[in-house]
């Protein structure tokens, strides 16, 4: 039920965990109606991921496998290795991105309030003020 739960939209994730709750719970299984209501809704970018776990497990071996390759290329200070390692990393993701929404529901990939896409992925802006204006 779980993965069932994880591999839909955020927005639909709440009313379906509901459902599923209320039918365990009618059913007599009520242990498995508390576990279900303590799941948490994903954020539209752990979403993407778990389409991608479930969906796709090859591509995101790959993309876990880069991921090692680059940090241990940054603590060793291989520039250029990093470099090249980034490129693969640019076009693995790029294979991956909108056919991952798409495989849930037609239509854009959804993202976050806030964010505007960017090559068909979310670039949200910081949560931070990168510059701090002095007060008065």
């Amino acid at each position: 039920m779980a993965d069932r739960l994880y591999g839909l939209p955020p927005a639909d994730f709440v009313p379906a965990r509901g459902r599923g709750g209320r039918r365990r719970r009618a059913a007599g299984d009520k242990l498995r109606a508390a576990s279900l209501g303590k799941l948490r809704r994903p954020t539209v970018a752990a979403w993407l991921v778990n389409l991608l776990a479930l969906r796709r497990p090859d591509e995101l071996a790959e993309l876990l496998d880069l991921g090692a390759q680059m940090r241990a290329a940054q603590s060793e200070l291989r520039g250029p290795d990093l470099r090249e390692l980034a490129n693969q990393r640019r076009t693995a993701v790029a294979a991956t991105g909108p056919p991952v929404g798409a495989a849930s529901r037609p239509g854009p990939v959804p993202h976050a309030p806030g964010c505007r896409p960017l090559r068909s992925r979310p670039r949200c802006p910081p949560r931070w003020p990168t510059r701090k204006s002095p007060s008065r």
